[in-house]
């Protein structure tokens, strides 16, 4: 898969590992555009994410969709 390919340049790749490489890419484009605070990227380090960090996740792309609703369309 592309998407872990760069595991040795970010490390936080390999915690993100998902079967659909968008998914992966989306949260790439949520951590360079500053969407994604890298204070929230240590949930990705952790192995066991609780409902609190999925509910952070939702709340991103929510704000993301809204921002690009054009991208949605």
């Amino acid at each position: 898969m592309a998407a872990n390919t760069r595991v040795a340049a970010n490390p936080w790749v390999a915690s993100v590992s998902h079967p659909w490489p968008e998914w992966i890419q989306l949260m790439k484009c949520l951590f360079s555009k500053g969407i994604l605070c890298h204070e929230e990227e240590k949930m990705f380090r952790n192995a066991g994410m609780g409902m609190k960090d999925f509910n952070v996740i939702r709340i991103v792309c929510l704000n993301f969709g809204r921002d690009h609703f054009h991208l949605l369309r």
